[in-house]
């Protein structure tokens, strides 16, 4: 019994030091030596995919659309692109930059520097805007759908649509008509 206590915390100790790939020192725990390993899961993938997976009424987005909202993601140019929510929390790619977030609008929005993976968003000044912090992923996802079936064209190869609640929601789509990025416009 004693030597299962000692894997489990050591196993708990792994999953709570997620951002090392590989650790190799767990002398105090029995059963586990620095010449067997324990991998902590690497990034917390599988953990966002399935936050991720999780979602409902998300056809109306490309494969990475979702992820882009939710998470952030660095793009093929290797800049930090995305962010919009922080209904993941430590899930995310993204983080915001201590001390750069602006006072909430009427709607619950507010926008702030941000990070994707360590990198520093560099287009609109590094700033996203971002949905009411009390939101889930399911609303954010909902609040952009509503906006899509409400969508006009803005004129700048992207589209606006508007919730119930009277949130702007500009977007960008494929070829295909999927989202590839959505974002909530601020009030003035």
């Amino acid at each position: 019994m004693r030597r299962l206590a000692g894997a489990v915390a050591a196993l708990v100790l792994a999953l709570s030091l997620s951002s090392c790939s590989v650790l190799t020192s767990l002398d105090a725990s029995p059963g586990v030596s620095p010449s067997s390993p324990v991998e902590a899961p690497a990034n917390l993938a599988a953990t966002l995919d399935e936050a991720l997976d999780a979602l409902a009424s998300t056809e109306t987005f490309t494969a990475h659309g979702t992820e882009h909202v939710l998470s952030g993601e660095i793009n093929r140019k290797g800049a930090a692109v995305g962010y919009h929510s922080t209904a993941l929390g430590d899930l995310a790619a993204g983080q915001i930059l201590p001390g750069t977030a602006s006072a909430a609008d009427g709607h619950g929005l507010y926008e702030a520097q941000v990070s994707v993976s360590g990198t520093n968003k560099t287009s609109n000044d590094g700033y996203s805007t971002f949905f009411p912090a009390s939101w889930t992923a399911q609303q954010v996802v909902d609040a952009i759908n509503e906006a899509y079936g409400s969508r006009v064209s803005s004129g700048d190869g992207g589209y606006d649509g508007v919730t119930s609640g009277g949130i702007t929601v500009h977007m960008y789509l494929d070829d295909s008509d999927l989202i590839t990025t959505a974002y909530p416009v601020m009030e003035n």
